[in-house]
């Protein structure tokens, strides 16, 4: 009958788009998670860090920050433009030549963990470019990950009833098995593609 023809296209169809949207989401939030972003951002952070202090300054510039934490839990200092939240006791028990690796840590952990007074969305559409450091967030990933639970289970349902209302469901799985292999195949070669232009991007947000 006609209206189980239809029945079956609007299944698929939904079926389809949560499954697009599954792999989206997955792929943006391993590209987002803390592991996979941390490397990219610590090298131009150190870059940055390194002009802006030198490696025959780290001694000097350690020498301040301990005088300056005294009995403080925290302090913060301004270093290649970028404000550096740092812990006394951590600065304390490491040597001038760590220096480096203390603050790349403590500023990779202060914009990774940073609050937005601002939606994802909100953000991406102001003018100020370095609001677009809110899709490198751990906020964002947190999203992406729920809203890719979201989306494989309507998946997986759909799939279900795909089967379940076909006439040959060997026919129907198999099908199900090619729309997969499709678009997560087309996802892998953006993110593989995408990975090369990540730095460039971050490069110029900071």
């Amino acid at each position: 009958m006609a209206w189980k023809g239809f029945l079956r296209f609007i299944v698929k169809l939904v079926f389809v788009i949560a499954l697009f949207l599954t792999i989206f989401l997955v792929s943006f939030a391993q590209l987002t998670n803390k592991e996979a972003i941390k490397p990219v951002i610590n090298d131009l952070l150190s870059a940055q860090l390194q002009r802006g202090i030198g490696e025959a300054n780290l001694g000097e510039a350690h020498a301040q920050l301990v005088q300056e934490c005294g009995n403080k839990e925290a302090i913060e200092r301004e270093f290649s433009g970028m404000m550096v939240s740092v812990n006394c006791a951590e600065l304390n028990a490491t040597p001038p030549s760590g220096l480096m690796n203390l603050l790349i840590l403590s500023l990779f952990d202060s914009l990774y963990n940073k609050k937005y007074d601002c939606s994802l969305i909100e953000c991406l559409t102001k003018p100020d470019k370095s609001n677009l450091l809110v899709l490198f967030n751990a906020s964002t990933n947190v999203m992406f990950w729920r809203l890719f639970n979201i989306f494989l289970i309507i998946t997986i349902i759909f799939a279900a009833i795909s089967v379940l209302i076909s006439e040959k469901w060997f026919k129907e799985v198999r099908s199900i098995g090619i729309r997969c292999l499709t678009i997560g195949a087309t996802f892998f070669i953006i993110g593989f593609l995408t990975n090369f232009k990540k730095a460039h991007t971050l490069r110029q947000l900071l």
